[in-house]
């Protein structure tokens, strides 16, 4: 990481969720928090959240949810936001998603960015999921 500081949590409505394996079916929300680590405000910084195979985003703009207050460009395979950040604010994104699929996955890793600004970066380590049945 340099310049920013980047956290992924899973959650279900019950609590806190651990994804090495999830049962088939499951949905919970996958929360993203960045942190501006620098002394000026970041302009056109990129948040790509990539999902493993086995899981499928749960798009509630379609079920009637309340709208992003950024942009979201919602994929099949990932969600990608973009978004400011004033000197040392957090931002938190949150994205419901459903174990849908069987198998084992990996669990891509997640990466802010400052879209013209290559140096300004933050990235977490990839893993692997498993969906059990």
């Amino acid at each position: 990481a340099n310049g920013l500081s980047l956290s992924v949590a899973y959650f279900t409505d019950a609590g806190s969720l651990g994804v090495a394996s999830v049962p088939q079916g499951t949905e919970f929300r996958l929360q993203v928090k960045v942190r501006n680590t620098t002394p000026v405000k970041q302009e056109s910084l990129a948040l790509r959240v990539p999902l493993p195979d086995g899981w499928e985003i749960i798009n509630e703009r379609l079920r009637g949810g309340a709208g992003e207050s950024e942009y979201c460009d919602l994929r099949d395979d990932r969600a990608d936001w973009f978004f400011s950040l004033a000197p040392g604010a957090v931002r938190t994104f949150s994205l419901r998603v459903r174990a849908a699929y069987e198998g084992d996955y990996i669990l891509p890793s997640v990466e802010a960015s400052a879209m013209y600004s290559p140096k300004l970066y933050a990235r977490t380590a990839s893993g692997r999921t498993r969906v059990a049945r």
